[in-house]
């Protein structure tokens, strides 16, 4: 079990109820999910969004094959003897288990407790907390890995590398991805929360400007990174079918492509439409 501390006074919670003694900022256990912020929704991820999202986790065609790249950059990270893990905005869950089955404690952070009671049962033995990602209630310097999967482009940079860097052990990784090209920019974007979209330089800058030291960068969908120009120049404002819910057979061949892409490119494609980007906290 983790430990908890007051996302307010960054005293440690105590007693039975977990209560911040200065505050009275209270965690309490409801139905399995810690919840820290109740009521809380984000700014910038609108309720709507996260129900699309949980609807096509498991069948669209953007997913498998980024999940299968991250978890190859995970893997070729040196986190031997490395023990907990916290993914920020884990959403429904689906990148839990690949951390669960490399570490012994893996914590999962949402602001929405329907996408945690989705995440329990995507991996039962995550620790899921309801929160702010910007005032997380758990204490300092206890985690070795801190994933970010598609969320910093919808928070504040300097509290999000804030908040990471206060959690993070010395020595420990940040492992994140965002969506890329701001010449992709549509109302896709705007819809979603986006706060832009990323040049790798920016990215770059961001994590360095931090606190944090840039190990790598990878891009992901770059064989269907025409396709997806396409489809936001022909939607005219709107937010093309061919992105949200294509045709099944259009699915089927586009995560084909983007299963190739990998085989051949690997984390070396020029260009795509997300960008995944490892880095360590001195």
């Amino acid at each position: 079990m983790p430990s908890w501390t007051c996302p307010d006074c960054r005293l440690p919670l105590t007693g039975a109820e977990l209560r911040c003694a200065d505050c009275g900022f209270m965690l309490s256990l409801e139905n399995g999910i810690w919840v820290g912020a109740r009521g809380f929704r984000p700014e910038r991820f609108a309720e709507a969004r996260r129900d699309h999202l949980s609807q096509i986790s498991e069948t669209h065609f953007w997913f498998d094959a980024r999940a299968r790249l991250i978890t190859r950059i995970l893997d070729s990270l040196p986190l031997s003897g490395r023990t907990a893990a916290l993914e920020i905005g884990c959403g429904s869950g689906g990148f839990l288990p690949v951390l669960r089955a490399r570490f012994g404690e893996v914590v999962g952070v949402d602001a929405y407790e329907s996408s945690l009671r989705e995440a329990v049962r995507c991996e039962p033995e995550a620790v899921p907390v309801q929160a702010d990602a910007h005032r997380i209630p758990l204490a300092a310097g206890q985690f070795d890995l801190i994933v970010a999967l598609d969320v910093l482009e919808h928070l504040e940079p300097e509290k999000f590398f804030a908040e990471a860097a206060r959690l993070v052990r010395p020595g420990g990784f940040l492992l994140l991805s965002v969506p890329a090209f701001p010449l992709l920019w549509g109302d896709a974007d705007v819809r979603a929360g986006h706060r832009c979209r990323y040049r790798r330089r920016r990215l770059i800058e961001e994590i360095t400007q931090h606190g944090w030291a840039p190990l790598g960068t990878a891009y992901y969908q770059c064989l269907l990174f025409g396709a997806m120009l396409l489809s936001r120049r022909l939607a005219q404002g709107d937010i093309s079918s061919v992105e949200r819910q294509p045709p099944a057979w259009m699915g089927r061949l586009f995560a084909t492509i983007n299963r190739t892409e990998l085989l051949l490119l690997g984390r070396h494609a020029p260009f795509g439409t997300s960008l995944i980007a490892w880095a360590q906290r001195s």
